[in-house]
């Protein structure tokens, strides 16, 4: 099974982290998007997509770099598809718990770290748990979907700050809950190249 993480990417010091995790993985691509070139290396396992930055805040922008993925790449239809930050990450082994899910979505939990700094976020656990699939209760990096799921849809660019939370609601609302998976000791890592954020991650970059 292929894996591909999309994140709209800024933080250039992050680089060698990624490269470095990505080819740590066997079957995981990466695909950064961009205001610009970014000196990722040639690699069939990185995928850059190069965009133009709107006059939008902040999350207006990201939002628009992931409408912008959705509408230029050739998806794989039974592929799996994780959408994260680029200081988000996930636990050592995230992927050999998901590897036995085949259903068209995939749900996990969210670790947000041992310290709130520099962002209105707290530290406590998103549990993947159907009552929790609602803006202010579930992230955007907690659901996997398969190519042919995301390939139809693009976020709403109203509400831009919530838009992940309601982008997951619909698809809750919109297909069979027999189709999601709920794997709730499989962990992301909210966050967790955010200095102070995760004692864990102290030196890591």
């Amino acid at each position: 099974m292929t894996y591909h993480l999309v994140t709209p990417f800024k933080r250039e010091h992050l680089i060698p982290f990624w490269v470095k995790e990505i080819e740590r993985l066997g079957d995981v691509i990466y695909h950064p998007i961009s205001e610009k070139k970014l000196p990722f290396p040639e690699s069939d396992k990185i995928q850059p997509l190069v965009y133009e930055k709107p006059e939008l805040p902040y999350y207006g922008v990201i939002i628009h770099a992931l409408n912008m993925f959705i509408k230029n790449h050739k998806f794989v239809d039974d592929d799996y598809y994780v959408i994260s930050s680029d200081d988000d990450c996930w636990e050592t082994d995230f992927f050999d718990k998901i590897k036995h899910v085949t259903s068209d979505f995939i749900v996990v939990s969210l670790k947000r770290g041992d310290h709130q700094v520099n962002s209105p976020y707290g530290i406590d656990t998103l549990l993947a748990a159907p009552q929790n699939i609602r803006v202010g209760r579930i992230s955007g990096n907690q659901i996997i979907m398969k190519g042919h799921i995301l390939k139809k849809h693009q976020f709403d660019t109203r509400e831009p700050a919530v838009s992940d939370g309601r982008f997951l609601e619909m698809l809750w609302y919109t297909y069979k809950h027999d189709d999601f998976t709920f794997v709730p000791d499989a962990y992301m890592y909210f966050n967790y190249l955010e200095p102070g954020r995760f004692d864990a991650a102290n030196g890591v970059v």
